[in-house]
């Protein structure tokens, strides 16, 4: 299939408000850029919800984004793209999405990509977004870098936040998780926290963070994978056990080595 001329269909129709495509497992291939160009057309848009999963779709992240940011009346992004050979920098995107500002939900699924960039980028450009409740971010497997304190800063500027969930499996994190906990833990509207980190390199003091996240008052969910990090499972049942004592019941979940 050609995914610019399903694009260039909908740019048509200027005054659509919600849009749901699910193209997964369909063997669409084409340039992303283009499509995100002709989406842009949409611009009364509130409801824009892509699933592209495990298809040929290639090109730039970048270029995608940019057609996005002229939807600026989005309050609800899903974008789930696993799975095919898309390219482009983090930041980049991260900074046209921002320019939505009305976004209250934003769903991004983009493991097993090549995309790069850094934690940082992705933060600097959310962080605009000041009415998000929810923001879920799925990079697994891509070659994502930088460190996630600094994304953990970005974050506590959301005064809405309320569900915040990053898997970060297998990229190339350094994160300092005492300083990502800091960073969380000035956002006491977070109710679910949900974070894997397996695979990554990570640093700090595990107690710290757990200090951090305890400052969510609002918390009643609560996840981490620290599996293959270099963090033991007894350091982190010493520092994060406590956590389990003032969540409801199975709402804590420690995985680890």
């Amino acid at each position: 299939g050609d995914l610019h001329e399903w694009g260039r269909s909908f740019g048509r129709c200027d005054q659509l408000s919600r849009l749901e495509i699910d193209l997964s497992g369909s063997m669409i291939g084409d340039n992303l850029a283009g499509f995100g160009a002709e989406i842009g057309n949409c611009r009364r848009l509130t409801h824009f919800s892509l699933n592209l999963q495990q298809n040929n779709v290639s090109g730039n992240l970048s270029g995608f984004g940019r057609g996005i940011a002229q939807c600026s009346q989005l309050m609800s992004l899903r974008l789930n793209f696993t799975g095919n050979q898309i390219t482009g920098d983090l930041r980049k995107f991260a900074g046209s999405i921002g320019r939505c500002r009305k976004l209250s939900q934003v769903h991004l699924s983009m493991a097993d990509n090549d995309i790069s960039g850094d934690l940082r980028g992705l933060g600097w450009g959310i962080h605009r977004c000041e009415h998000i409740a929810g923001l879920t971010v799925n990079l697994r497997g891509n070659e994502i870098g930088g460190d996630l304190a600094f994304f953990g800063a970005f974050v506590s500027q959301l005064p809405k936040l309320g569900v915040l969930e990053v898997d970060l499996q297998g990229n190339r994190i350094a994160s300092d998780l005492s300083q990502f906990g800091a960073g969380v833990g000035q956002q006491q509207s977070i109710t679910k926290l949900r974070v894997n980190l397996q695979g990554n390199r990570i640093t700090g003091n595990l107690r710290a963070f757990a200090d951090g996240v305890s400052r969510c008052r609002h918390l009643c969910g609560l996840e981490v994978n620290l599996r293959g990090t270099g963090v033991k499972a007894e350091d982190a049942d010493k520092a994060l056990g406590g956590m389990a004592c003032r969540l409801p019941k199975h709402a804590f979940v420690l995985v680890s080595d």
